[in-house]
This record gives C-alpha cells, sequence and structure tokens, in this order.
C-alpha cells in the first residue's frame, strides 16, 4: 500500500474519505488532537462552524495510526498541528488532493467517468444507502 510515505499518506486520504463523507476542506484542516484513534471518532468543523464527531472504521483507525507514527512528516512549524501534512511538513491544500485524485485516476486507467473527491462522498452515500444506513441520522 503506496510504497512512499507521500503513497502511503494518499492511500490514507482516500479510504479515510470513502470511510467518513469528510469534505475536503474538512479532512484538510484536521488536527491531531481532533482524531480520537482509541474513541474511533473524528471531530470535524464542518460548514457553518458546525461541530460534530464522525465515526471511523477499524480499518481506518489503523492506517491513520500508522500515517501518524510512522510516515507523517515533522511539522514546518512548532504550532503546526494539522493531521496530514506534505513532505516538507507544511498543511495540505485542497488543490494538492484534488490533483492526487485526477492522479490516481489515471493511474487506474480511469476514463470517462469523474474522478474526484466529490465522487468519494458519492460513493460513500450510495454505499450507507445500499447497507440500510438512515439518512435522517444525518
Amino acid at each position: 500500500m503506496g510504497g512512499s510515505a507521500e503513497g502511503y499518506r494518499g492511500v490514507v486520504i482516500v479510504l479515510t474519505l470513502l470511510d467518513t463523507s469528510l469534505r475536503v476542506n474538512e479532512l484538510i484542516n484536521l488536527k491531531m488532537e481532533d482524531v480520537w484513534l482509541k474513541e474511533g471518532l473524528i471531530k470535524v468543523l464542518g460548514e457553518g462552524n458546525k461541530e460534530r464527531l464522525v465515526p471511523i472504521g477499524r480499518q481506518i483507525r489503523k492506517l491513520l495510526w500508522r500515517y501518524i507514527t510512522r510516515y507523517r512528516p515533522e511539522p514546518a512549524h512548532p504550532n503546526l498541528y494539522n493531521l496530514f501534512l506534505t513532505q516538507d511538513g507544511r498543511p495540505l491544500t485542497k488543490n494538492r488532493v484534488d490533483s492526487m485524485m485526477k492522479r490516481y485516476g489515471k493511474m487506474a486507467g480511469l476514463t470517462g467517468v469523474r474522478c474526484s473527491l466529490h465522487t468519494l462522498r458519492h460513493t460513500f452515500a450510495i454505499n450507507f444507502l445500499r447497507n440500510v444506513g438512515d439518512i435522517n441520522i444525518w
């Protein structure tokens, strides 16, 4: 899974988005203290500055733990607490994550279909409903 630290981070990002349906801005703004692996929750500051707790699955917890303990670079500044960082220790941007998704789509040979960050939210919603999810809880 992702032969480099950057590759591992990319896989963790995609799988986290699929598991949680976070918006990309919510993901890139996650802070270390927002990730509660033991409890299986992520605290998210969403649209309208509304805070919510989002459950994360066991596999994502393991992947995040490995990213944090093994692959997450040192932050470029001492007061930088973003979970996902670039290789030089700076916060990821929406454009960078967007480019990553497009690159993954090309690597997978996807043509004629949209491969975007919003596609991951859509995929989450479809899987949620197929698995008898209750849309009224959201």
